[in-house]
């Protein structure tokens, strides 16, 4: 029988866009807003790869929240790319994520969204 955590049902709502479980999840029952899940992902990293972009901008403001890498290292700007999530690309380059990151599996970062921000 698999367990979740609090922090994996975090993961899970911000991945569904639920912002006011993800807003109750870390304000009152002070789950981790950096909670890593066994491949490394976090509700940033989940909210990118989906294009909830209300969730990620609520978690970018959050002050205790830490831009991570996966296990793969890919940041939640790798995932909200390769899903063509345009606007959460832009929301993550605005906030100070760096374009120029690479990852252990994709070409060079800078030149992927490089190219997604001129469409």
């Amino acid at each position: 029988m698999m367990r979740f955590t609090t922090g994996d049902i975090l993961i899970r709502k911000a991945h569904r866009g639920k912002l006011q479980e993800v807003v109750y999840l870390v304000q009152d029952i002070f789950v981790d807003v950096n909670y890593r899940n066994q491949n490394g992902c976090t509700p940033l990293h989940a909210a990118a790869a989906s294009g909830q972009l209300e969730v990620v901008q609520w978690l970018l403001g959050v002050p205790e929240m830490k831009p991570a890498v996966d296990d793969s290292g890919q940041t939640a700007l790798h995932y909200a790319a390769f899903y063509g999530h345009l606007e959460v690309v832009l929301a993550l380059v605005e906030h100070g994520i760096p374009l120029n990151l690479k990852d252990k599996v994709t070409p060079p970062s800078s030149q992927c969204f490089s190219h997604m921000l001129t469409m």
